[in-house]
């Protein structure tokens, strides 16, 4: 797919309403807005998205996200027009209290081919996991990286593997509080925790993924080098949307996009800059034609060490991370502890591909 005129995955933040708190995106429980996208615009949203799709191609997943997707009395009828039209669907739930084994045998029914739950511990119940798997529905498992977490990776992810996830997704939080660098982990722990992360994908029975730590793949490719693979991107079991994602160096506005509970067109959920609305402007001519989306698909824009950096077209630095904490979308990660160098042996980096 090439990435210059559609993204993998489109999100869609159908509400903001949660009876949850979301500690790494300051998200108190709120009910439902009241000009939220509409069942009526959600329809014409979806109808977008499938025009991304080249002629006999697929079309970019849909992600129905929120708050709480549940709280929406549509979503059901939403999210089945997604399906018929041929969208490959997806359901975050990871903070729904909502979520129940009817609910989860509707997604089964309608055809959804994942939903999202969270495990920010090891400790957490495998009820939801386990109903889930019972009725074959792919389940991609979530957990929010911060102090807290690292020291139980380990036990999360043979949580993970007890509950037959087929993805698991690990969140660095951006921090947004540019006054206060210390609620963000520090540059060389993001470092320690790939190191982690990278232990447990040796024997994983799932594939991992990283959000807002692209600098991962960064990681991985030298891990490989110095092993002698590569050829071989990821050692762990593959995950067609990890693969692709990895791959084509998916990035905020480079092969993603996010859409607000208001209709507001942003790169990513985490890089609120606003490109456009889709009550007034056609998503596919926003993507791919947008000052903004262009420039965060260009990797020679990059600032600092990652413009320097032989990984910008793999990594490309958290975009997200860069704006919370200088205020340019382009400057270097603050959090990337490399710096730009040879590597092992004199090779080259993997590039990055389209997936075509």
């Amino acid at each position: 797919m090439n990435l210059e005129l559609s993204p993998l995955q489109v999100v869609w933040e159908m509400t903001r309403a949660s009876d949850a708190v979301c500690e790494e995106c300051r998200k108190q429980p709120s009910e439902r807005h009241p000009d939220e996208l509409t069942a009526a615009e959600g329809f014409r949203l979806i109808e977008e998205v499938k025009r991304f799709a080249p002629p006999g191609g697929p079309a970019p997943a849909l992600v129905f996200t929120g708050g709480d997707p549940l709280k929406r009395p549509d979503l059901m009828p939403i999210v089945q027009y997604a399906i018929d039209l041929g969208i490959p669907a997806e359901v975050n739930c990871a903070h729904s209290a909502l979520l129940d084994a009817g609910a989860m045998e509707d997604f089964h029914r309608a055809g959804v081919k994942r939903i999202v739950l969270r495990t920010d511990s090891p400790g957490a119940p495998l009820a939801a996991l386990e109903a889930a798997r019972s009725l074959g529905l792919g389940v991609e498992m979530e957990t929010a990286l911060h102090a807290g977490t690292i020291p139980h990776l380990e036990a999360i992810a043979a949580v993970a593997a007890q509950a037959g996830v087929k993805l698991w997704t690990i969140l660095f939080p951006v921090c947004v509080e540019p006054g206060h660098p210390e609620s963000d982990l520090r540059a060389a722990e993001y470092e320690e925790a790939f190191e982690t992360i990278w232990r447990i994908s040796q024997d994983a029975p799932f594939a991992i993924r990283t959000g807002n730590a692209s600098h991962y793949r960064r990681f991985v490719a030298r891990k490989l080098m110095e092993s002698g693979r590569p050829d071989h991107p990821h050692p762990a079991p593959m995950d067609s949307q990890r693969e692709a994602w990895e791959l084509a160096g998916v990035n905020a506005g480079r092969g993603l996009v996010f859409i607000s509970h208001l209709g507001d067109i942003h790169p990513s959920g985490d890089l609120g800059l606003l490109a456009g609305n889709v009550r007034t402007e056609g998503l596919v001519e926003v993507y791919r034609g947008s000052s903004l989306f262009r420039a965060l698909r260009d990797p020679d824009t990059r600032e600092g060490k990652c413009g320097d950096c032989e990984y910008r077209c793999v990594c490309g630095g958290s975009r997200a991370r860069a704006f919370a904490m200088t205020g340019n979308f382009l400057a270097e990660d603050p959090r990337c502890f490399y710096h730009p160098g040879p590597m092992p042996g004199g090779q080259r980096p993997v590039e990055s591909v389209e997936m075509g």
